[in-house]
């Protein structure tokens, strides 16, 4: 079986999540088989003229599937998986509108037992947006035949225009919907996938989402605010005896508009019995490094802001409210205090530069990081390790041009124990410091 994935943008290339989205998911797809390509219409503000297009080539490349997807969507490897292998000509994933409150867009069909779904979970829709469709080359060949006049071009290079907009019975229907009124009304079924991760990307800003998980509560409430949402994401591994605090001190923080998320990184000790007391996303996955967790626990969140504890340390209740009375900032620090085996403070240089990164380390790790910029540099080095893979982080920042402030106020606590990564990585310091300058390309400052 072959797809082909079929996107349409405006300007230099997709946004970056789609592209670490679509390159993920490839090895899995790949494992199950599948053929894959990609179609592509650059610069064409027309969008069902740009959907004619590259339907138009993915025909040409004889596939067997076609999966229409927004340079604005991001999806997990599992979405797309379960996206190719369910059933029917026509199945989608449906997202979020792009604002605070959470809202799908696609309208979803019911009788007087609610929801009409089938066997497998999927429900009936009769109206679904675009930006994650599967749609099989037998279902266009049935849209041909049911709209002859949407067929364009020659006989030898056919091209058939099936989001053509417009008004249909008198009433006006945008590209996405206009496609699932004719496929509807020529006799086909629309099925939602409802279990599937997709998020909506907007100016750097993440809105997650997953169907099935809405309709589990949609009951509930849903806060609106416009105060940006933080999330704190402490990667663990092994340090069962101190997590409490680190979480405890997440919990705590009197700005209220956080998400604690723990990635457990393949612990052996009781660290997972004490994580999931606390209402807190605790993901597991096998020891890959702190680097690596710290990254799974940013592609897990949804906050505009990102705050990286580690779980031995601890942060005072106001740390949050502070750091983000710094708007101007991308990422902001403050002092530091040690507890444990040593009690002092450690003062940071006020606003940092590229030149300052170059000499030494000038900020720790528990900073507030704008996700803009850790995404437009990609994140954690797993390569690092745990090894300077923060002074790595702040090195691209600050080459990037983004901004650091630094609070003279001591409200993140260090807990100095034995051997942590930190000390390990301060023996190995002149090899590290090497490693830094050769792949940054920079000499040492002084």
């Amino acid at each position: 079986m072959k797809v082909v994935f079929c996107t349409l943008y405006l300007g230099d290339k997709p946004t970056e999540p789609f592209i670490r989205s679509l390159t993920n998911c490839l090895p899995a797809i790949e494992a199950l088989g599948w053929e894959h390509e990609v179609a592509i219409e650059k610069d064409c503000p027309y969008i069902s003229a740009a959907r004619l297009e590259v339907l138009k080539k993915a025909l040409a490349a004889k596939a067997d599937v076609i999966v229409f997807l927004d340079y604005d969507v991001s999806w997990t490897p599992e979405a797309m998986v379960k996206l190719l292998e369910t059933e029917g000509d026509v199945v989608a994933g449906v997202y979020r509108v792009k604002r605070n409150d959470e809202k799908y867009m696609g309208v979803l069909e019911t009788d007087t037992n609610g929801l009409i779904t089938r066997e497998d979970g999927c429900i009936k829709a009769s109206k679904v947006p675009a930006g994650f469709l599967k749609v099989t080359a037998l279902a266009v060949e049935r849209f041909a035949r049911a709209y002859p006049h949407l067929l364009i071009g020659s006989v030898l290079v056919p091209a058939l225009d099936m989001f053509n907009h417009g008004a249909i019975d008198g009433t006006w229907y945008g590209e996405d919907y206009a496609f699932s009124k004719r496929w509807v009304d020529c006799g086909g079924d629309i099925w939602v996938v409802p279990d599937l991760d997709v998020d909506h990307n907007r100016n750097g800003v993440c809105y997650k989402g997953n169907l099935y998980n809405y309709l589990l509560n949609y009951n509930k409430p849903v806060p609106i605010t416009t105060k940006p949402k933080v999330s704190i994401i402490i990667a663990n591994y092994n340090y069962g005896q101190y997590i409490d605090d680190a979480i405890q001190s997440a919990l705590d923080q009197t700005y209220p508009y956080i998400e604690v998320i723990v990635v457990d990184d393949g612990s052996t000790d009781n660290s997972l019995e004490r994580i999931t007391k606390y209402p807190v996303t605790c993901i597991t996955q096998r020891n890959r490094g702190v680097a690596h967790a710290r990254n799974v626990g940013v592609e897990n969140s949804v906050g505009e802001w990102l705050l990286f504890l580690d779980s031995d340390d601890m942060i005072l209740p106001t740390f949050v409210e502070e750091c983000l009375k710094q708007p101007d900032a991308d990422v902001v620090a403050t002092y530091q205090r040690t507890f444990g085996d040593e009690n002092e403070v450690h003062k940071f240089k006020d606003n940092p530069t590229y030149f300052d990164f170059t000499c030494d380390n000038q900020v720790s790790i528990t900073s507030l990081c704008r996700r803009t910029a850790f995404e437009a540099v990609d994140g954690f080095d797993p390569k690092l390790n745990g090894m300077y893979d923060d002074w790595d982080l702040w090195i691209m920042l600050s080459k990037a041009g983004y901004e650091f402030r630094t609070i003279p106020k001591a409200l993140f606590l260090y807990r100095k124990h034995g051997e942590s990564l930190v000390s390990k990585a301060v023996a190995d310091n002149e090899r590290l410091r090497r490693i830094l300058e050769e792949k940054h390309g920079y000499k040492r400052g002084k």
